[in-house]
Order: C-alpha cells, then structure tokens, then sequence
C-alpha cells in the first residue's frame, strides 16, 4: 500500500483506506482524487507520498510559504 498525505493538514495516512476512515468517506473516493478523476475529496486534497517525491516538496513549499527551504 502507498502512503498518502493530505495538502491541506499536512497529514501522512499509512494508505488511501486511513485517509478514507480519518474523512468517513469511501476508500473509492480517495482513490478516484488520487487518479485525478475528482479535484477533491470531501473538501480535502491528497496525493501519494514518497519521502523522495520532488513533486511533493514543491507543492508543501507553495502552501507552507518556503518554510521547508
């Protein structure tokens, strides 16, 4: 299973079915976000993490204002 984290609390989820349980959503509509079929999940945006993911850094840099430099 991938670890996902939530943009908007910063939070790291052990897989898509954690994310789901913290919202009380479907896994499938984590899921469906996460492949891009949805721009949100119940208000909240996720994306896979990887302690590597480049991508990821980007995005947390844009939303904490740079404090990760």
């Amino acid at each position: 299973m991938k670890k996902v984290i939530c943009l908007e609390t910063k939070e790291v989820f052990e897989s898509s079915v954690r994310a789901s349980e913290w919202l009380n959503c479907s896994r499938q509509a984590v899921n469906s976000h996460l492949k891009g079929k949805t721009k949100r999940c119940c208000g909240y945006h996720f994306m896979y993490y990887e302690v590597d993911n480049k991508e990821l850094q980007k995005v947390l840099d844009l939303l904490l204002g740079g404090e990760n430099e």
